[in-house]
């Protein structure tokens, strides 16, 4: 909400600043910056993936066709210097051994794969929301044993990236929304330790707002394009867009019973992903508070069973609930 607030303002900061020089102007103009800049700082408060609009910022300029100049350097600067201090805390807070374990595991070349895939991951996702989870564990491959397909996903990524360079010939639009999603999305993909998890949904809340703008931009032009002038591309892209919000309405009512309660939310993961330990700990830890003791016994050794490493850790759950 206030990332998207602080975007606006900006908007209108560097729309605003084209129209001269008049004193009413460089007063709203100073008043949207400044706005911008107070609504950064919230999001940065409230999610520590909001440091990534000091870089969607240059994105809007390009998008805009901003010349390069001092001011439009010199007006960066505090929105990175806010990132910078943010980012330095998200980092620290969120790190845990589980996190340094994973990071420690692979080689820098590897993490590239698993950013790739993971970029991908988020990109497939955005298309076809099904087998969704909670929690998604890494790829069931250690250090050394990553299998040769897994070198299409950053060739893929070349690819992909030639061709949206090539767009540039006609468009700025493709290049910037592939540019917000790139430049939002590429801080949690895994190249530094920041969750257990692989991949995470609701870190494409943000980044996926590139894709949707241009989505939009698309519906636009079908609708109101002077080159479309037949009513059957209008009609049909009309019946498109309701099939696309029906449907995601319809995925949307069906994810929200997963989430009921803790219990469905662990059997959905366990559901998709039938060997992670800590879906099974969770889940136990649901059981117990339903006071379903054996099944929550049952579940704490499944996780044991799985991952013996960490049995110690799981033992201790054991013997901290009073049904032991």
């Amino acid at each position: 909400f206030f990332f998207l607030i602080s975007l606006i303002q900006y908007i209108r900061y560097i729309k605003t600043d084209r129209q001269g020089n008049s004193n009413g102007i460089r007063k709203k103009v100073r008043r949207y910056y400044l706005l911008s800049v107070f609504f950064f700082i919230l999001s940065c408060l409230a999610k520590g993936m909001a440091v990534s609009l000091s870089l969607v910022i240059i994105f809007i300029d390009f998008l805009y066709s901003r010349n390069i100049n001092k001011q439009s350097i010199l007006d960066k600067i505090p929105f990175f210097i806010i990132s910078i201090v943010f980012g330095l805390f998200a980092i620290f807070a969120t790190h845990t051994k589980e996190q340094l374990e994973h990071y420690e595991l692979y080689s820098f070349v590897e993490r590239v794969l698993l950013a790739s895939n993971a970029l991908f991951f988020y990109v497939y996702k955005f298309f076809l929301p099904i087998k969704l989870s909670a929690f998604y564990p890494y790829p069931d491959y250690r250090a050394g044993s990553f299998p040769l397909f897994y070198w299409i996903f950053p060739l893929g990524i070349l690819v992909v990236i030639c061709m949206i360079i090539y767009s540039l010939r006609y468009t700025r639009i493709i290049f910037f929304s592939a540019g917000f999603f790139i430049v939002t999305i590429i801080m949690v993909l895994q190249l530094m330790p920041v969750n257990a998890a692989f991949v995470a949904n609701r870190y494409t809340y943000i980044p996926n707002i590139g894709f949707f703008y241009l989505v939009g931009e698309g519906f636009y032009y079908l609708f109101y394009s002077r080159r479309v002038t037949l009513f059957k591309y209008k009609a049909g892209s009309l019946i498109l867009l309701a099939v696309i919000v029906l449907s995601l309405a319809y995925l949307t009512n069906r994810r929200t019973e997963v989430w009921r309660s803790s219990l469905t939310l662990w059997n959905d993961v366990i559901k998709n992903y039938p060997n992670i330990a800590l879906a099974y700990n969770n889940r136990g830890a649901a059981k117990k508070e339903l006071k379903d003791y054996q099944g929550a016994l049952s579940d704490y050794y499944k996780a044991i069973e799985i991952d013996p490493s960490r049995s110690e850790e799981h033992t201790s759950e054991l013997q901290s609930h009073s049904f032991i």
